[in-house]
């Protein structure tokens, strides 16, 4: 049901409401309470995009998700989802095209708020790919509001279960847990999800560490990112079990891809995976499969209000990553160097869009592989004159705002 959903990313996003001081409230009308044949992975990136940006460009007042549907012929309704926001809105001259790729809705630092339009464009994107579609209001120092919709969607009869009034509690035993990835925010999401639970964690920050601590330390469990500097998260899981043979632990993969190859995991000696962005029940659902634990049931009185203190970050730094790093291989690249550095710069930009998600920028890095493979060297010729675009528009919309 969609309100779980919201509820989900209630969680993801708590830390950053709290820490601005905001009002995060989610308004579902009675309506909408029913099983809807929705693409699940579509829906929450969409709305991980527009809520994140909602808390991002927002300092003070509110961010409200208001779900609502109205009933078209026989067993359809059309749903909307908007969320609202009371923060800096966008002015009028950067409304057509906000949800363009590689914009930057900047009107006080790139460095504070950070691109948006990278997020906007793929929600945009993902919607089409519903047959719906995102409408923008906003007026300038007002806020702004983003609706998701999506028309003559099918629906299902409630069934009331135990589900609906009894509410499961998982309390884990002892258990050691080791959490791999380079990036502060997400061990610290990790950790604190955790934080009054019998689980102990320890931190690595890259392959080497890991492989360091699973050597000295004995592991019950071990979540482990896959993309990280020195050695990744696929070869330190191979060394690993490699070391420990039968004693390794369970290691779950933890990815920004939507989609990773199961066969290449399950070669490099993983035993399942997480895709970002994870809430406490994704951790809580992997975490019980493989540690021991207790179930408690609860009588259900009534949803908390509260926020948690979870939160998974986009990284505020695309920009940044893409001036310090891909553009000093670009003008090489474009002074006339060969496809060896071309594919230098593809690569570190497909990392960037990696690690932070982006799926636009992922895209492109591929396009310019793929026309490297073929030899096609007047689209790679083509490909390679839009970055200077796409760095363009990002400065111009900061510049604008």
């Amino acid at each position: 049901m969609i309100e779980e959903q919201l509820q989900d990313l209630v969680q993801i996003f708590a830390q950053q409401v709290k820490e601005k001081n905001l009002e995060f409230n989610l308004e579902v009308d009675k309506d909408s309470e029913v099983i809807l044949n929705l693409d699940a992975i579509r829906i929450r990136q969409i709305l991980f995009n527009l809520i994140g940006n909602a808390i991002k460009f927002t300092d003070e007042g509110f961010i409200k998700v208001k779900v609502s549907t109205t009933s078209q012929k026989d067993g359809f309704v059309n749903l909307t989802i908007a969320v609202i926001d009371s923060g800096i809105g966008i002015p009028k001259r950067h409304q057509e095209n906000i949800f363009e790729s590689f914009t930057q809705q900047d009107g006080q630092s790139t460095r504070q708020y950070g691109g948006t339009g990278l997020g906007l464009a793929i929600s945009l994107k993902l919607a089409k790919m519903m047959q719906g579609g995102v409408r923008l209001e906003s007026e300038e120092n007002k806020g702004s509001t983003f609706t998701l919709y999506l028309d003559n969607i099918k629906i299902g009869h409630k069934s009331t279960t135990k589900d609906d009034v009894l509410d499961m509690e998982i309390v884990f035993d002892k258990a050691t847990v080791l959490i791999v990835d380079d990036i502060d925010e997400n061990r610290r999401l990790v950790t604190e999800n955790f934080a009054n639970s019998n689980l102990e964690f320890i931190e690595a920050r890259d392959g080497q560490e890991a492989i360091d601590v699973a050597q000295n330390q004995t592991l019950d469990f071990i979540l482990m990112d896959l993309k990280m500097p020195n050695i990744n998260g696929y070869d330190a899981t191979k060394k690993i079990t490699e070391l420990l043979g039968a004693k390794a632990p369970p290691i779950v993969a933890l990815s920004a891809a939507i989609q990773v190859s199961e066969e290449k995991l399950t070669e490099y000696g993983f035993s399942g995976s997480l895709t970002k962005p994870i809430s406490k029940k994704d951790l809580t659902e992997e975490f019980s499969h493989y540690l021991s634990h207790r179930t408690i049931i609860h009588n259900k009185n009534k949803k908390s209000e509260k926020l948690s203190n979870n939160s998974l970050k986009f990284e505020d730094a695309i920009l940044k990553l893409l001036d310090e790093q891909a553009s000093v291989l670009y003008d090489t690249a474009h002074a006339g160097g060969g496809f060896d550095d071309i594919e230098a710069f593809a690569t570190i930009l497909q990392s960037i869009a990696e690690e932070h998600k982006v799926e636009a920028l992922q895209e492109y890095a591929q396009s310019i592989n793929q026309s490297i493979e073929v030899f096609d060297i007047e689209n790679i010729d083509k490909l390679m004159s839009q970055y200077k675009d796409i760095l363009s528009d990002i400065e111009e919309l900061k510049n604008g705002k």
